[in-house]
């Protein structure tokens, strides 16, 4: 079931970007963040923010193959992505929570805990960016929505505006 229009989110701030402006690849962090238009109509940039894309792909039909993909930005090396193992179902689906299990890890280790934090300290934002309507719809209604890493906040359907 997906989130009522009162659970969406509209961020005017970001609504007059078009979707090419309203992500900036930090090449230090090698990490992607959102933009926004502050109060004199210039572009900023959130860095407190973190997008992550997700991926899937997947090919034959008798001997299907599936991959996975996480994406931060143009030759970051946080980018990762595989086949799923092959003794796994090989699905598109499979693939993508695959992928999105992936981010996670990364989010677990590089923010919460872990691994030292001095290009992620003031991250407190994370987007999934995904073009699948699967993968929105696992994240916020298959899964608990009190994420284990959210602090008991709840896991949203958060619709970016974009022209």
């Amino acid at each position: 079931m997906p989130p009522a229009p009162r659970d969406l989110i509209f961020k005017p701030a970001s609504s007059n970007l078009s979707y090419s402006d309203l992500i900036a690849y930090n090449p230090s962090s090698q990490v992607s963040h959102l933009n926004y238009v502050d109060e004199s109509g210039n572009v900023q940039t959130d860095y407190s923010s973190l997008v992550i894309h997700v991926a899937a792909a997947s090919r034959g039909v008798r001997l299907k193959q599936a991959a996975w993909g996480v994406y931060f930005g143009p030759d970051s090396q946080h980018n990762g992505g595989d086949r799923l193992d092959p003794n796994v179902t090989q699905s598109h689906q499979g693939a993508l929570v695959e992928g999105l299990s992936r981010a996670s890890d990364w989010v677990a280790w590089h923010i919460i805990g872990g691994a030292p934090k001095d290009h992620f300290a003031q991250l407190r934002k994370i987007y999934i960016a995904t073009n699948s309507d699967y993968l929105i719809k696992f994240a916020t209604t298959q899964t608990s929505t009190k994420s284990r890493y959210a602090a008991d906040r709840d896991v949203i359907n958060s619709n970016l505006n974009y022209t």
